[in-house]
């Protein structure tokens, strides 16, 4: 029976998967391990994974290299615990453990320093949440209890929701539970973070909403912090390893990462032979982004003599952070001399029409001379997908020029003159390499620069709960949001529910708390900035209804003010359902309101209410001696309701022309 699973990701992005189902795996380059890594990098044997009574580890069989463990490397022979969601870095290899859980929702004995507790009591029950006690890391699960208490004499089912997270990070061994008076009921949640790029690392706010079935209204909410922690791991390969001297590579990097991957290129010449031309030597990739650099390696010295060589050459990337993880790339350059080594014959034969021939080419040279490249620019070094990026130069000497990007070519054949070029980026992202190139009868001149497409800010989510209000009823709101690539977010609408003053920002994401007396519907405002100072906004609307109620068995007489003593004013009929918008200082009456827009008061208890309010939450009146009305008559009109609604996404920032790429 397997018990987990070990995903194994190569440099050229390709990955292979093996079930781990022997008490003994052996992982390295030799054929007799029980994982066999085909790759100079890792050791013959390498390392071992063992399993025994439910728990798995990993070994470090004595190598050179090492074995890491999320960025530690372990100490050889001693053994390290594997949880599932690890990567685990072989040589150049990187590898993620998968732990095969046929219990998952278990909760972790943890430290009673460490771990979070929240316990609130509602009328006939509590709630007492423990966890999660420790950050985790996505592809790892982590657990939290929630334990429910059934204080009334009767039994009673309860419902668990959770928000403020991604729905497929959480999952509930109950999402409703029975308990019986005065007893205890659990619910185990498992939280887990996908492990992909679009986990975003950070302390999440989780909300945990349990209520009775029997009084849903008297819903208890507690809150707990949730840290998912970044994880990295990048990919990187030659698209040709062998190359011809002066030949142009594409080195292809992947940030397979949650976080922003900051490398430092840099090349070896292992027979001190080459030179090289790495463009851009500090790399930044965000999350799951990719790029390729673009370079030359050629011969130091030049040979007119010889035979064809074959010099080996590394690309390095290493990882500019505490771990410094570094990784590296074998390539060949082919060196071919100008004058083979089997023909001095004809060398000789021919040195008189060399020599001519180099006599009108020095003659050429000192009458032509290769393009200047004076100035080359872009209009930013990082711009918002959509917005124009504008490429400028001052290029003196030039019959044509040609823009490649990444390396290969955009446009070809640009009058040098025209001094500039708007770049549409609607469908590219990424860190991207431009480069110009001057030519004429003489030679090529290049130059480049890095320029950053950056994706626009979207809005993950923006909801509110709930998502009906009752006009006139004190009652609380959560607000809960994130958008993708902000910096900053605010938020309005508010100012006409409740008095109180919210913080002026938030981050890219935040949950919001409040309590008010709805008296129409709510319109709510989220506006989002990026770091360019593009903003986005999204618009919600939270309808209201009216808290009805009807007579319990008999017409109920209205009054002047909440005192059988005041003056009649009217009646409300059996079976006919009345609007109520306030109760009196003592909670023994509510206001009616009329047909005619004129008030009456009724006794409470003579009223039977709709289970969407609370009568006892009704805003309170301030009693005011009011002039008699007429007598009600005909038919009470009864509120409508309509679903909450969300305007679309309208981008403010401009839109680009041109086109990149396709």
């Amino acid at each position: 029976m397997a018990y987990g699973r070990l995903d194994v990701f190569f440099p050229d992005g390709t990955f292979k998967t093996f079930t781990l189902s022997a008490p003994n795996t052996t992982v390295g380059r030799a054929s007799s391990n029980t994982i066999t890594l085909d790759n100079e990098t890792v050791a013959r044997k390498h390392a071992q994974i063992r399993y025994l009574d439910g728990q798995a580890d990993i070994v470090d069989a004595s190598t050179s290299s090492g074995t890491f463990v999320d960025g530690v490397k372990l100490t050889a022979g001693e053994p390290r615990a594997l949880f599932g969601g690890e990567e685990i870095q072989l040589g150049n290899l990187r590898l993620i453990y998968h732990f095969y859980d046929d219990t998952p929702t278990r909760p972790v004995v943890v430290p009673e320093e460490t771990t979070q507790h929240v316990e609130i009591a509602a009328p006939d029950f509590t709630v007492d949440v423990i966890g999660p006690d420790q950050a985790v890391a996505p592809g790892a699960h982590i657990a939290a209890q929630v334990s429910i208490r059934n204080t009334s004499s009767v039994k009673e089912r309860y419902e668990i929701e959770v928000s403020g997270l991604p729905r497929d990070w959480v999952r509930l061994d109950h999402s409703e539970i029975e308990v019986a008076p005065d007893k205890f009921g659990e619910v185990i949640l498992n939280f887990k973070p996908a492990r992909r790029p679009e986990s975003t690392p950070g302390i999440y706010r989780v909300l945990i909403t349990t209520r009775s079935t029997t009084t849903p209204d008297a819903a208890v909410k507690c809150e707990v912090l949730l840290e998912v922690l970044p994880f990295s791991g990048f990919g990187i390969a030659l698209e040709d390893s062998h190359i011809d001297a002066g030949e142009r590579f594409k080195l292809y990097l992947h940030n397979q990462g949650s976080a922003t991957l900051n490398l430092l290129l840099s090349a070896r010449d292992l027979d001190n032979k080459l030179r090289f031309n790495l463009p851009n030597s500090a790399i930044a990739l965000g999350p799951g982004q990719r790029t390729i650099i673009a370079g030359t390696a050629s011969e130091r010295a030049f040979r007119f003599l010889g035979g064809r060589q074959e010099h080996p050459f590394d690309l390095i990337i290493r990882a500019r952070n505490a771990a410094a993880f570094t990784t590296a790339v074998r390539g060949y350059v082919a060196v071919k001399p100008s004058i083979p080594a089997w023909a001095p014959l004809a060398i000789l034969a021919g040195l008189a029409t060399i020599a001519l021939f180099l006599v009108l080419l020095i003659g050429s040279m000192l009458n032509t001379s290769k393009p200047v490249i004076e100035t080359f620019n872009t209009s930013s070094t990082r711009v918002t997908q959509g917005n124009p990026l504008t490429l400028t130069w001052n290029i003196e000497n030039a019959d044509a020029l040609r823009v490649l990007v990444n390396g290969s070519v955009l446009l070809d054949n640009i009058d040098p003159a025209t001094g500039r070029l708007e770049i549409d980026t609607r469908n590219s992202t990424g860190v991207m390499l431009f480069t110009v190139q001057a030519r004429n009868n003489a030679g090529e001149t290049e130059a480049s620069q890095v320029v950053e497409i950056a994706e626009p800010i979207q809005v993950s989510y923006f909801t509110v709960e709930p998502p009906q209000l009752i006009r006139y009823v004190v009652q609380p709101i959560t607000i809960n949001w994130s958008v993708k690539g902000a910096v900053m977010t605010r938020l309005s609408g508010l100012e006409s529910f409740a008095p109180s003053q919210l913080t002026e920002s938030y981050g890219a994401s935040g949950t919001v708390q409040v309590v008010g007396i709805p008296l129409d519907q709510l319109v709510l405002r989220l506006t989002a900035q990026d770091a360019e100072g593009s903003t986005i906004e999204q618009v919600l609307t939270i309808e209201a209804i009216d808290p009805q109620c009807l007579p319990s068995g008999t017409d109920i007489t209205l009054y002047s003010e909440p005192s059988t003593s005041s003056q009649v004013i009217g009646t409300v009929p059996t079976e006919t359902a009345v609007t109520v918008d306030a109760q009196d200082a003592s909670g023994l009456w509510l206001r009616v309101l009329l047909p005619d827009a004129s008030q009456g008061w009724g006794a409470r208890n003579l009223f039977v209410c709709e289970n969407t309010f609370d009568p006892g939450n009704l805003q309170k009146a301030i009693q005011l001696p009011q002039p008699p009305t007429a007598t009600p008559t005909g038919v009470f009109p009864q509120s409508t309701s309509a679903p909450a609604t969300s305007t679309p996404l309208t981008p403010i920032a401009p839109t680009a022309t041109g086109r990149l790429g396709g």
